[in-house]
């Protein structure tokens, strides 16, 4: 059997803003889902991603928000407090029969705040998203499939091949080298332009420079509790 491409997301901030969740009583509020959220899944899913979902909070709560968003179905996993922790590359990996050698080059992580979202893992690459509520998840989309083709099918190489740079990707003739602890800035085309970051037994980071300009407004969706589930 193929191995899979992996994509793990953070569920707060990253797929879509579900705080509201934690205040309810009797009736369940307004959530937000992240602008152009479920295009972006169904497409990485036709290319060969699997998602699945990490958070610290409860798998009860992911599971209604998920629900409320209509994104549940993308998702192969679900994980919330007490049932694995946050980053672990190597229990995820193990449960959909991804060889050790190749986690740097199928797995990638996806949160906005590096302290809980990172993979503990110094050769996965972590996507930071500090503006995913106002940034279209077509962005990530382009932003993965072109990590692929810079790297022929691995995510790792193409971070590295980006980091190298390119003269039709940038403006100027010479790009400085990646340097570790040092972030670099890289211009692609159809995307916002990036920061790169390599660390010293860490993983990699790949960052949108700046906010979305302009912002996209995220879809708000009525939260409800199904008792089938």
């Amino acid at each position: 059997m193929k191995e899979p491409y992996l994509l793990v997301w953070d569920l707060d901030g990253t797929i879509g803003n579900f705080e509201k969740l934690e205040k309810y009583r009797e009736n369940l509020p307004t959530v937000e889902a992240r602008p152009e959220i479920a295009p972006a899944l169904e497409i990485l899913s036709k290319i060969g991603f699997i998602h699945t979902v990490l958070t610290m909070a409860t798998s009860t709560y992911a599971e209604i928000a998920l629900k409320a968003t209509g994104l549940r179905h993308f998702f192969a996993k679900v994980e919330g407090q007490g049932q694995r922790l946050k980053g672990d590359v190597i229990g995820i990996a193990n449960d959909f029969g991804i060889n050790p050698k190749n986690y740097a080059h199928k797995i990638m992580f996806i949160g906005d705040r590096m302290l809980f979202d990172e993979p503990r893992h110094s050769e996965v690459i972590f996507h930071l998203e500090r503006f995913a509520l106002t940034r279209p998840a077509s962005q990530l989309q382009i932003l993965v499939e072109t990590l692929l083709k810079q790297g022929n099918g691995s995510l790792r190489e193409g971070f590295l091949s980006i980091g190298r740079g390119s003269k039709k990707w940038y403006q100027f003739a010479k790009l400085p080298p990646i340097e570790v602890g040092v972030p670099i800035q890289r211009k692609l085309p159809k995307l916002d332009p990036l920061l790169l970051l390599e660390r010293v037994q860490e993983c990699p980071v790949i960052t949108f420079e700046n906010p979305p300009n302009p912002p996209a407004t995220s879809s708000k969706h009525q939260a409800i509790i199904d008792n089938r589930s």
